[in-house]
């Protein structure tokens, strides 16, 4: 839910569902071509693998544009920091016990605080069932029909 609200439908699912209203719609929307970003050299290995994957999909599914580089690198580089803190997080070090009884430790708060940033990022490239649902599917240009690697829903 937005502050005032649930978020609207983008005007492309409308136009499926058969409810899209012409005279609502705003008509200078921009359109940024849909393109593969180069990948940053600056990532890290892991990041990097996270990338290449996370890139190819959402490209194919037509959700990707250069537009789209800086947060998805946010995405990739939160995903690979997630991954190393957790592998390197065992029983001792994720609990702080005090007197006052057992607590998350720093390490614990840094680990929600990443699974925050990327869950937020997941839900902008719809990454999740939910998220997918709100967003627009481009149509394949050559057949008029949603794009086969959209459909990974």
């Amino acid at each position: 839910m937005g502050a005032r609200g649930p978020i609207p439908f983008p005007a492309a699912k409308k136009a499926r569902t058969g409810t899209l209203r012409k005279d609502r719609e705003p008509e200078n929307i921009a359109v940024i071509p849909r393109a593969l970003p180069t990948r940053p050299e600056h990532l890290s290995q892991s990041a990097a693998a996270i990338y290449d994957d996370l890139s190819v999909t959402l490209h194919a599914a037509g959700l990707l544009t250069r537009a789209d580089l800086s947060p998805l690198v946010r995405l990739c580089s939160y995903q690979a920091l997630l991954t190393e803190l957790l592998t390197g997080l065992d029983s001792d070090t994720a609990v702080q016990h005090t007197t006052g009884g057992d607590a998350a430790s720093g390490a614990m708060k840094v680990v929600f605080a990443l699974e925050e940033k990327v869950r937020n990022l997941e839900d902008r490239f719809g990454l999740n069932p939910a998220a997918r649902s709100r967003i627009a599917i481009p149509k394949d240009d050559s057949s008029g029909t949603p794009n086969e690697a959209a459909d990974f829903a």
